[in-house]
């Protein structure tokens, strides 16, 4: 991994890799589901389906924001365009096992920024991303009663550190530090403030929200639901990728995020609908992922690659 710094040519290979085979993925997951697709009669409303695909680009550029903060903090303060660029290449690195730490380290290892640093700055992202989605998953376990708050239990039992992890910085950066010790490189300084901490925590709660209006556009898009019903499907997609986050043992949560949307659905929408609609959320968060990685690489071409250094008191500790 420390190699990827000082050998463009295992980068370039690396990134080849990151591209080709997510794509073979996910070709391999729509040909495998084609056949449900293509049966179900559909009444699709092309309006509200262009509005859940911008809503989620909208929601995802959030949280390439939000991995600026965590940068900053840990000494590298990347300008908003390489952030642009660098977060959304590497995000189809997700399909790949562990492919997302990988991914990350080599896309911004092309600005300086050190294998390790980017690792960190991926668990800071999903710790963040946990502690607002399990809050925003509220909502669901609220409307299904109280045998989904006992199956969720060991989910929310992860909201204590993490927001202690947000109300005390110094003990974040304390175990950052120490995690980078163990990993030799005691040299390193980690700054997280709660600024940057509340920040995060306030653009990927954004996050979402926004994306929560485009999975509530999305299910509108093919049936009718009563627009009270909002806040539940909203909690139903913020508690099924947290699950996938948490629980996830395949590339890109592959199975892992259909197999949740579809049982949180089940009590809210007709058979076949609610694995329909999962089916159409892969379908949909990946054409995300696509338009964003091309507009990424469309707006990168011109990015200038400079080696980022800490500087002031991180530098000196």
């Amino acid at each position: 991994m420390r190699r990827l710094q000082h050998q463009p040519w295992l980068r370039r290979g690396i990134q080849l890799v990151i591209i080709l085979v997510p794509l073979a993925y996910v070709v391999r997951s729509l040909i495998g589901n084609w056949q449900a697709l293509s049966d179900y009669d559909w009444h699709l409303n092309v309006l509200r389906a262009a509005g859940a695909l911008i809503a989620l680009l909208l929601a995802r550029s959030l949280l390439g924001v939000a991995s600026q903060q965590a940068f900053s903090g840990l000494g590298y303060p990347i300008d908003s365009r390489a952030i642009f660029r660098g977060y959304h290449i590497s995000s189809l690195s997700m399909y790949l096992p562990g492919g997302l730490y990988v991914g990350r380290a080599v896309v911004f290892g092309e600005h300086g920024v050190d294998v390790v640093s980017s690792s960190i700055g991926v668990m800071i992202e999903l710790s963040m991303l946990i502690l607002s989605g399990m809050l925003g998953s509220v909502p669901y376990l609220l409307v299904a009663g109280t045998g989904a708050l006992s199956r969720f239990r060991t989910l929310g039992w992860m909201l204590i550190p993490l927001t202690l992890s947000v109300l005390y910085p110094g003990l974040t950066n304390r175990v950052l530090r120490w995690l980078l010790a163990r990993l030799g490189y005691e040299e390193r300084g980690v700054n997280l403030t709660v600024r940057q901490l509340v920040n995060m925590l306030l653009l990927v709660t954004a996050y979402w929200l926004v994306a929560g209006v485009g999975f509530y556009l999305l299910v509108t898009s093919i049936y009718a639901v009563p627009s009270e019903l909002f806040p539940v499907f909203a909690s139903a997609f913020s508690l099924a990728r947290v699950a996938t986050i948490v629980l996830s043992a395949t590339p890109g949560g592959l199975g892992v995020l259909e197999g949740a949307l579809a049982l949180l659905l089940a009590p809210f929408l007709p058979a076949p609908l609610p694995a329909l609609v999962a089916l159409l959320a892969r379908l949909w968060t990946t054409v995300a992922l696509l338009i964003l990685f091309g507009l990424a690489t469309l707006f990168g071409k011109n990015v200038r690659h400079t080696e980022v250094r800490v500087r002031g008191p991180l530098s000196e500790e």
